[in-house]
Parts: C-alpha cells; structure tokens; sequence
C-alpha cells in the first residue's frame, strides 16, 4: 500500500496547486475526505458548486486526477480540489461551524455515530438555521422532484421544491424564518436554500451524493425516492465490425442513464444508483448510445473501463492486452534565429513516426 505523503500530493500537483489547496483547507471548504489505497475521495465546495474530487494513485508517478472541476476534466492537471481532501486526510481538521467531516476508512461508522452527540454537546449555525441532534430538530425538509422527472432531465433543467415540515404543516422553505435542522436537512438546505430551485443536470447529480439516506425525497409529493448507497455497474456489450468493435450499454427495463460533466448515474424505478465519477467522455458515450471504436483503442481504453463497468465480448474474442513499448524521439529543428521551428515525432518497434499525443490510435508498437 502507498502511503499518503504531502511530498506525494505536492510532487502530483505543484507547489501553486498546493498553495490554493491548504487555502481551500483554511475555508473549511473540504466536507469529506477519505483514502482507501488506491484511491483517494472528498467533497470540496468553491464559488457556490461542490466538486467531488480526489485521486487515483496507482504508484507516485502515476497519478489520476478525478476531480469533476472544469481544469481536471479540461486539462487533466491535478488541481487544488484533489489535494485538498488528500491534506484533510492527513490532518483532519478540528470539529468546528463548517460542519467539515473526514472519513478515512474504518473510521467511518464510529465518526457517523457520533454526529448527534456533537450536535448536542456544541450547535453550529449557518445563517437561518442551527444544527441540532434529529430529535431536537423543529423542522423536517422534503425535497421534491419533477413528476416527470425524465422529460424535465432531458430539458436540462430540474425544478427541485424544497419544503419545511413544522407545526403541522408544510411550507416553501423560503417561508421557513429559522429552524432548527438535524444534520441531513441541514445539509440539503445549504445546498438548496429556497422552496423552488432550479439546477442543470450537472448540478443535479453533485446534489445526489449529498441527498443520500434522506428519508423524505419523492418524485412530486407522493411517489417515493431513493438514491442507493450501492454502486451500478452497467454491462457494455461489443460485437466484432469489420476491424472495429461496436459497444453498446445494456439497459435494464425502464432504466434511464443520467450523464452530464464526466458523472454517471442510472434511475430505475424511483432509485439513483452511482456509476462513477470523473469518467472518460468515450466512456459516457458509449452509455448513451452505441459507439464504434479500432480496435487499437479499445484495448487502450479496456482497463479504464472495467473499473466502472462490466465488459461483455463476443464468443471468440479474448481480452485484449497492451505491451509496453519504448519510444524513440526525434526533435527536427529547421529556419533560422529569427524564425524556427520543430517538429517532434515519436517511433515505436517498425511504425512510422507520429506527432505525440495527437494521434492516440497509433500509440502502440
């Protein structure tokens, strides 16, 4: 197992990444943190969004970023989100308003069954409402989503009612002056703060992973909601094309795929199910409609794959293998002082030379 060192994070994402990481640290802006060798996961909240963000660490040169923010999923740089929660990890914070909780591995229950005695012994406020334990709380919240929630995802745009359970009654949750919320309420209303909010599809699904275990979530107000604590991993059927491999994600009966930024998550049946986070766009591709692929790429791509999915081949076919090859660089430098330019292309075994890293299909010798 690799340890998590800070010398690791600041050799993965620089001395600047980590400069803006231990800032975001100071803010209280890591909700959750946790390392399970290889991989390394949180919640980091900046400018309004919250961004699940962590890493992969197979060895220490041999880093993933999957954080869900625009410069990882643009870039691939390691960013200041992931390194983050890998300091949180390290020296978790003291208990304080921010509400900032670690998880890291077997810690996880005993820390979960300790929230309400936290609350109790010190309240922490946020704005209109106070943290307290479950059974001090004087209000319950309800989220409510579209009735028809497919036709509202396609749209792109999700009406989520937030309602406030008090006295009897329920009310828009902007009418809710200040209460007295347990700690999933609380966390549902810092994220959702008025009784009518609208969100894109990206925003819905940060907001799952938050919602998860909340009793009182219905699609309108009767049908009932749940986001699963279990994972979903799809089957990928691949059939042999001429050369090519035809990959297609078999759906369960009325199972909708809900796919936006680089996350995926199946409803069926009024239950969100994760597939993963971070996840290459050939990947989410190939769960929304069939895909065709050389057969040279899905070789590449199969290992990245089977993480999140389940890989069905076709009778005959064999997993496919990648060797590991060495490159042979040649710089090419022609003009003058005043105006030059260079060309580098790479050789691997008998193949002819390529321009690195725009040519992905003939990465291989």
């Amino acid at each position: 197992m690799l340890a998590l060192t800070e010398k690791l994070l600041s050799s993965a994402g620089g001395w600047q990444a980590m400069k803006a990481a231990r800032a975001l640290v100071q803010a209280g802006r890591v909700g959750e943190a946790a390392y399970e060798p290889p991989s390394l996961r949180g919640e980091v909240r900046e400018g309004g969004k919250k961004y699940r963000a962590g890493l992969r660490i197979r060895s220490a040169t041999d880093v993933e970023n999957l954080c869900t923010c625009r410069e990882s999923r643009e870039w691939g740089k390691v960013c200041a989100h992931s390194l983050a929660v890998g300091l949180v990890v390290l020296a978790p914070p003291p208990g304080d308003s921010s509400l900032c909780e670690t998880r890291v591995s077997a810690d996880v229950a005993s820390r979960a069954s300790d929230v309400d005695t936290r609350a109790s012994q010190s309240e922490a406020s946020t704005g209109r409402w106070r943290l307290v334990s479950k059974e001090n709380a004087t209000a319950a919240l309800h989220a409510i989503l579209p009735p028809n929630f497919a036709s509202a995802w396609e749209r792109g745009q999700i009406m989520v009612v937030v309602e406030a359970e008090t006295g009897g009654r329920r009310v828009l949750l902007d009418a809710l002056a200040d209460a007295e919320l347990d700690e999933r309420d609380l966390a549902l209303a810092e994220q959702l703060p008025h009784g009518l909010n609208t969100v894109s599809g990206a925003e819905f699904l940060a907001l799952l992973p938050i919602l998860r275990g909340h009793p009182r979530i219905t699609f309108g107000r009767e049908k009932p909601a749940r986001i699963s604590p279990e994972k979903r991993r799809p089957r990928l059927l691949v059939k042999l094309s001429t050369e090519k491999v035809v990959i297609s994600a078999e759906r369960l009966p009325n199972e909708l795929f809900l796919i936006a930024d680089g996350e995926a998550w199946s409803l069926r049946g009024g239950e969100f199910s994760e597939v993963g986070a971070g996840l290459p766009a050939s990947l989410t591709n190939a769960l929304r409609e069939p895909v065709r692929r050389g057969l040279e790429l899905f070789a590449l791509e199969w290992p990245l794959w089977r993480e999140v999915v389940e890989i069905v081949l076709p009778a005959g076919m064999t997993p496919p293998e990648i060797g590991v090859a060495e490159p042979k660089f040649t710089l090419q430098l022609e003009g003058s002082l005043q105006h030059l330019r260079a060309r580098l292309t790479a050789r691997y075994g008998e193949r002819p030379p390529f321009v690195p890293m725009t040519e992905p299909e003939k990465n291989f010798a």
